[in-house]
């Protein structure tokens, strides 16, 4: 059967609902990973209590993130942006709204915008913290954060 999914691979075979079944399925994985991330930390979120919430196996996270430090940063990015779109910031249409309307306008829009990313992501920040005393990809991007937030 792995051969017939690499010969698929390679000839070109494209299956719109398997597609659609992946991205639901990292969803559901970034979903719990944020969860667990920011409920117990780090080191006490092991991968299998993140595959046993999400539904899914300890071969799929690592098949779709490659490491546990991986998917922290990818649940980090989804928690400030508040999806897994690839759209950048700049292109959304909740950053676009910042710069509509009377400067009061504004103001309110961008404390709302602001309040959102924070409710999304502080709370897995101390999980992303503790990592980052081991991690050098963790380390990395709480070093982006912080200059991003800057």
């Amino acid at each position: 059967m792995a051969t017939r999914s690499r010969r698929d691979r390679a000839s070109g075979y494209h299956s719109p609902l398997r597609e659609r079944q992946a991205a639901e399925t990292r969803q559901l994985i970034i979903s719990a990973a944020i969860k667990l991330f920011g409920d117990r930390g780090y080191s006490a979120s092991t991968v299998q209590t993140i595959a046993s919430q999400a539904g899914t196996s300890v071969d799929t996270i690592f098949s779709a993130f490659g490491s546990k430090s991986a998917m922290l940063i990818h649940a980090i990015d989804v928690a400030i942006v508040g999806d897994d779109q690839e759209a950048p910031m700049i292109d959304r249409p909740d950053f676009a709204m910042l710069g509509k309307g009377k400067r009061s306008e504004r103001l309110r829009t961008g404390v709302h915008f602001a309040i959102g990313v924070y409710e999304r992501s502080v709370p897995i920040l101390k999980a992303l913290r503790e990592a980052a005393a081991t991690d050098v990809a963790a380390r990395t991007r709480l070093a982006q954060y912080d200059d991003d937030r800057r």
